[in-house]
């Protein structure tokens, strides 16, 4: 008879895939050390990552991993994140990083025009750097475990909400196989929360924001490319649809946005309230989903 520590470490072991086995979803959470101002609690990272250790009681049917990527050195956050959890989730160092990124330009490159898009506004340094570490966090991750299913990048201070991985594997394995060969699809708002096949889908949209970061934000170049919004995302995407879900999965616990310089500017929702505009842009959701709760935006 087996005893209920064993069965405990047991199920763990088998819901946390840190073996070459592959996941159903591979979950990019990169990260930054943040001014002691703004963790007066407990780290964003630290509290992300205890909420996923809770998701993991959920459906055994759908299997996740999660991989932290640190892009600053002397992270000591990070540190004790990977202490914390190194034998639950998978960690990548700013050493790792920068090893893996080598002989590419780092420079704030100055605006200009790309895929005849109007400039909006010039972008500062800072969210160029944000854009490089948010393309890097995809391709590196992609890379290291190219036989994972999906991919999403899930910023450190998002939380998953109540039964996440049984709405996800709803998501992925019963609403989505509809629309065929989709290329992306809306669980969140921001950077964080837009699925994509893992594999080339996940590489050809972090070149593109590399190559485009002088030109608009990272998470504004996330959309123009799903919604297929320049002739070269055109290109790509083709006929394939980018999705909408209708609710959001990922709460945001950050009391500040790391590309916006008011605390009070950072956007919130709740789990589970309606994703929409203006949190969203028009062309990446859908004004009316009627009784669904997946639609194709057709703005």
């Amino acid at each position: 008879m087996y005893s209920p520590l064993l069965l405990v470490v047991s199920v763990i072991l088998f819901k946390v895939v840190l073996s070459e086995a592959a996941a159903d979803l591979l979950v990019a959470i990169p990260t930054v050390p943040r001014p002691r101002l703004l963790e007066r609690e407990e780290p964003y990272l630290l509290q992300s990552l205890s909420a996923w250790r809770k998701v993991l009681d959920g459906d055994l049917n759908f299997t996740i991993r999660i991989v932290v990527v640190s892009h600053e050195e002397d992270d000591e956050t990070f540190a004790e994140a990977k202490r914390l959890y190194g034998t639950t989730f998978e960690f990548i160092s700013h050493k790792e990083v920068q090893e893996r990124s080598t002989g590419e330009n780092e420079e704030c490159l100055a605006s200009e025009d790309a895929g005849g898009l109007e400039i909006r506004r010039p972008v500062f340094k800072h969210v160029q750097k944000q854009a490089l570490d948010l393309a890097r966090t995809m391709r590196i991750v992609s890379k290291r475990f190219p036989f994972d299913k999906y991919f999403v990048l899930i910023e450190d201070d998002f939380v998953p909400c109540e039964d996440f991985l049984s709405r996800m594997r709803d998501i992925l394995d019963i609403k989505a196989p509809n629309y065929g060969d989709w290329l992306s699809i809306r669980i969140s708002y921001g950077f964080t929360g837009v699925v994509l096949r893992n594999g080339p889908d996940v590489l050809r949209v972090s070149d593109y924001i590399v190559r485009h970061r002088s030109r608009r934000p990272p998470d504004h170049l996330l959309v123009e490319f799903c919604a297929g919004e320049t002739q070269e995302a055109r290109d790509y995407k083709r006929t394939r649809p980018h999705l909408a879900f209708r609710y959001n999965l990922l709460e945001h616990i950050g009391k500040a946005s790391t590309l916006r310089v008011r605390r009070d500017d950072s956007p919130k929702l709740d789990c589970l309230a309606p994703l929409g505009v203006p949190i969203l842009f028009e062309v990446e959701t859908c004004q009316d989903f009627g009784n669904q709760d997946l639609c194709a935006p057709t703005a």
